[in-house]
């Protein structure tokens, strides 16, 4: 190790130990500033459920794996209180929808897409439709972008709810029956 001759060794040595203590301060820090990224994968149908232990108050980034049977076309995401961890009152925790910033907006990979917030109830709601792009069986992924107001810190569950896109043939057969049946009845009453 070199060391020049003005510096004393003693005085060298502790320069290198701040500049390590605060290398190694600024690696730990750094990644506490980014958003919460979330991963879920689902293998059946179902609501996916997470507790968080520390209270997410910003952006949020979920990527979820579809490994079902089903194509989805809508994503559902709430805040519901869970007493069994101790949470609070989580009638001030929603979502953010670009009031005061556009950026704030939410956002998908799903193109087109549309949504939905509804931060009146209790238990915030997003709904994220996206029926022109699902994301398919298989383990296809998507992901989903959003921004939580949580201004008092509570802690909540956030329960995430996908939605089965309708297949064609079902549909087409749901609405022949039903113009079949509401031409009998008209054949019916128009006989008499």
């Amino acid at each position: 190790m070199f060391i020049p001759e003005k510096v004393s060794k003693k005085r060298f040595l502790s320069s290198f130990f701040v500049l390590c203590l605060s290398v190694f301060i600024l690696t730990i820090a750094v990644p506490a500033q980014a958003d919460e990224l979330w991963e879920w994968s689902w293998g059946s149908m179902g609501t996916q459920t997470g507790d968080y232990s520390t209270p997410t108050n910003g952006w949020v980034t979920l990527t979820v794996t579809n490994n079902t049977d089903f194509a989805w076309g809508d994503m559902r995401f709430e805040i519901w209180s869970c007493p069994w961890m101790g949470c609070g009152d989580i009638t001030n925790v929603g979502f953010l929808e670009g009031t005061h910033d556009e950026m704030e907006t939410p956002v998908t990979d799903r193109s087109p897409f549309t949504y939905n917030i509804d931060n009146i109830s209790v238990g915030a709601t997003l709904d994220y439709f996206y029926y022109d792009n699902p994301i398919y069986s298989g383990g296809d992924t998507g992901m989903f972008k959003f921004k939580i107001d949580n201004p008092d810190g509570v802690l909540y569950t956030l329960a995430v709810i996908p939605s089965i896109v309708p297949e064609p043939v079902s549909s087409t057969l749901f609405i022949v029956g039903g113009a079949t049946l509401g031409f009998r009845r008209f054949r019916k009453n128009f006989k008499k």
